[in-house]
């Protein structure tokens, strides 16, 4: 799959966040602390955390349910072609 333009649903671009999208992740999963894992968020706690992948698409403006499943789901092919 190519990197999406557009999103699906609701139209907004998207490709151009792409990049700084998946720096960022990656600058933070290294970043981040290794004794917990950043994939499991502990529901119990008072104050759910976002997940890191959350937090950038917060600063990026995605904020509608749409966005955000094109940006997590995407995976990016055109580099196997």
């Amino acid at each position: 799959m190519l990197i999406p333009i557009r999103c699906y649903t609701c139209g907004k671009i998207i490709a151009d966040k792409w990049e700084y999208y998946e720096r960022e992740l990656l600058r933070k999963k290294l970043a981040f602390n290794k004794d917990e894992d950043p994939l499991i968020i502990n529901v119990n706690a008072s104050e759910i955390k976002k997940t890191i992948a959350g937090e950038i698409m917060d600063e990026l403006g995605f904020h509608r349910i749409c966005c955000r499943k094109v940006m997590l789901t995407s995976i990016i092919l055109i580099d196997d072609i």
